[in-house]
């Protein structure tokens, strides 16, 4: 099943941190399948950060982003916004992602990986 999407035009995917690698499908052999792929992958942590094999959610987002120190009681303690920022931000620059590998590819001929971390 998985091998059929590789061979369409853009692969969106939000597993857990190394899940397609584990499935056998890491990002050479993505490339290699369809030289015209384009994955957009969306994480908590980006590739390399010393926490990039943790799950994140909006709540832990804020948090590590900072977000949360802007909100809150002036007597009290920080708090989550409710606006979402990690979820609809990271949706957004992940389509800008897409939309510009789109450009590229149409340029080179050639996919790519697109990574956004929340």
């Amino acid at each position: 099943m998985l091998e059929k999407l590789i061979k369409d035009d853009v692969m969106v995917e939000n597993f857990d941190p190394g899940v397609l690698d584990r499935m056998g499908f890491p990002w050479h052999t993505i490339n290699e399948l369809n030289p015209t792929m384009i994955l957009a992958s969306v994480k908590g942590f980006s590739d390399g950060h010393h926490y990039d094999d943790l799950k994140v959610y909006e709540n832990v987002a804020q948090c590590a982003g900072g977000a949360v120190s802007t909100t809150g009681f002036w007597n009290g303690p920080p708090t989550i916004s409710a606006a979402a920022l990690g979820d609809s931000n990271t949706g957004m620059h992940l389509a800008i992602g897409i939309l510009t590998a789109l450009i590229g590819r149409d340029k080179t001929g050639k996919g790519q990986k697109v990574a956004v971390s929340m």
